[in-house]
């Protein structure tokens, strides 16, 4: 919701992910039947406009569900953009997931922190062609970590660097649609298959349509040689506040 331009602008939304029935064994490996888990984020947040500034901050409130136990947690995330005077360029830099669990999913009441992550983005629309690319460095507050699947290895600065690196391509054929593609590739590397190989882990593709008033995008993530994630999201644009 557009409160103005003194005010900034509101917005708020749910979102829920499945994973269907999984199934259950002992530390045998002997079956104990299906259970299911389940995710859902209610989250809210307001931005405001500073010049070519614009800062804002989202506040979240997780639930999960796995087999017979949940847990609770609350976050936010804050972040700061500037807009270049071409009208092209942006670049941004997010803290996400500031918070902790509330309750376990453990019997012993023990919590943990959400993985608090420090990005910096620079999308780019390019000048003569419909087509913008994004570079994003996550963990930037974790570069002394290897980021190593095998902490008994040490990883180089480029792989460091590699690992922390996602880059995307959208495609803006119109105003009202955009296609894109991502790579990332501590993603693909950390969640490849001994026996499987890399598949099309760390590989994103999506489309979106853009409404007057509704958004809806389709994204398919690889998270492994033999398995990816589905996800959809919808969103309304309400009408600017007048008063």
């Amino acid at each position: 919701s557009d409160l103005g331009r003194r005010n900034g602008r509101l917005h708020a939304g749910l979102q829920y992910l499945g994973f269907g029935a999984l199934a259950g064994a002992d530390a045998l490996g002997n079956p104990t039947g299906d259970f299911t888990a389940n995710e859902l984020v209610a989250y809210t947040g307001l931005a405001t406009q500073l010049g070519r500034f614009t800062v804002g901050m989202t506040v979240t409130l997780a639930y999960a569900t796995l087999a017979q136990t949940s847990s609770v947690g609350l976050g936010a995330d804050v972040g700061a953009r500037y807009d270049w005077v071409d009208g092209r360029t942006v670049i941004g830099l997010s803290l996400r997931n500031v918070g902790s669990q509330l309750s376990s999913y453990g019997l012993n009441g023990t919590t943990y922190s959400m993985p608090t992550t420090l990005e910096l983005g620079l999308p780019q629309r390019l000048k003569y062609a419909p087509l913008r690319y994004h570079i994003t460095l996550s963990d930037l507050h974790s570069w002394s970590q290897s980021a190593e699947s095998d902490p008994a290895q040490q990883a180089s600065f480029g792989e460091k660097l590699a690992r922390r690196l996602t880059v995307a391509l959208e495609l803006l054929p119109s105003q009202s649609v955009v296609i894109a593609l991502a790579y990332q590739h501590g993603r693909r590397v950390e969640l490849r298959s001994r026996d499987q190989g890399f598949g099309l882990a760390g590989f994103s593709l999506g489309f979106g349509l853009r409404l007057k008033r509704v958004h809806v995008d389709y994204a398919w993530s690889g998270y492994h040689a033999a398995w990816g994630a589905n996800q959809v999201g919808v969103s309304f644009l309400l009408p600017r506040r007048t008063s």
